[in-house]
């Protein structure tokens, strides 16, 4: 824990340091929300989104701070400045995450679980953090998960669900594609991509899979081109540091998203069955377990695209929560623990 709060400390003060070269004129504390406000909003006289604080003032929080990042106007050296100002605040929300760690006396970390908080049905950790979002070494090249080591005498075992969701999709949706490559074994994200980008499997790279896994994720539930838009600017070539999506424009994620349809027409039939379900009365129903949702904010007759995705997600998500409670149920049964 000391090595990586020292870690991040430092980082924190890199990012400092490059924030007084990027800023135009004095540069703000980039602690200080106001300060960062006043100074994007007021002395650089940038746009603000229609993201709002509380007070109903201009926001600077991330989906602002990467919805300004896409504009293609935005003069480079706001670029640069926000961009130290995503990697200042990220630094310090891992040294927080970090620092929240306390170990009981034994030396573990022992966190809430519960099944039943979240209401797409996940299974939500908490307490002090959810383990669940703590960076591996994909995100992070010192990754944050070496805190975490085994009692001597004792090994770590990770288990994945291999991508549960996409084969719940598969299995409801009846998408021929991904169904061959779950029975073949292949990365299912792999054989996405190659199909939407029509080359071979081998020439996939790694952005490319990412690109088309980021897609996926919002258009498998019906999601639309305006979300996607905002997930792939987050996105950063680790290898030279840019953002290839920052300056995509909403007709061009329109495009990705009749490209992804295309490639997957069995999605748009699925959404349409699970509507027609939900206009004739039905509960969206968990697929094992039986955990129903309800929609009482929504009409029958409700066709927007926010709420049309969380009909169609419930099943998905809730019915991973049920694969995954199975799961540990069984797990536990095995080695003698006892099920509550």
């Amino acid at each position: 824990q000391a090595r990586h709060d020292a870690r991040l400390t430092v980082r924190a003060g890199q990012a400092e340091v490059r924030a007084v070269n990027a800023a135009i004129g004095n540069c703000p504390k980039l602690g200080s929300v106001q300060q960062v406000a006043d100074y994007l909003f007021v002395r650089r006289r940038i746009a603000p989104t229609e993201h709002e604080t509380e007070a109903q003032d201009p926001s600077t929080k991330e989906d602002a701070v990467y919805e300004i990042l896409a504009r293609r106007s935005l003069d480079p050296r706001d670029r640069a400045f926000l961009e130290v100002l995503i990697a200042y605040r990220r630094a310090i929300k891992a040294r927080g995450l970090v620092r929240s760690l306390v170990p009981d006396a034994d030396g573990r970390v022992r966190c809430s679980w519960s099944a039943h908080s979240q209401v797409v049905g996940r299974v939500s950790c908490s307490d002090p953090v959810n383990l669940q979002t703590i960076p591996d070494t994909r995100r992070d090249l010192d990754s944050l998960r070496s805190m975490f080591v085994a009692a001597p005498g004792n090994v770590l075992v990770g288990a994945d669900a291999d991508q549960l969701h996409i084969r719940i999709i598969a299995a409801r949706a009846g998408d021929a594609p991904w169904i061959e490559a779950f029975n073949q074994g292949l990365d299912v994200h792999r054989v996405n991509a190659a199909l939407v980008l029509q080359k071979p499997m081998d020439a996939v790279t790694g952005p490319e899979r990412n690109v088309i896994k980021t897609e996926g994720h919002l258009f498998n539930y019906g999601g639309g081109a305006r979300k996607a838009l905002a997930q792939l600017v987050k996105m950063l070539d680790p290898k030279t540091g840019l953002r290839p999506f920052a300056l995509w424009s909403l007709s061009d994620a329109e495009h990705a998203k009749k490209k992804y349809l295309r490639t997957h027409p069995a999605l748009q039939a699925w959404w349409d069955e699970e509507m027609s379900l939900w206009r004739a009365g039905h509960v969206p129903t968990s697929p094992i377990l039986g955990r129903r949702r309800y929609f009482l904010d929504l009409t029958r007759g409700v066709e927007d695209e926010e709420s049309r995705s969380e009909i169609v997600n419930h099943p998905i998500l809730s019915g991973e929560r049920d694969l995954m409670i199975e799961a540990i149920r069984r797990a536990t049964e095995t080695i003698g623990w006892a099920w509550d």
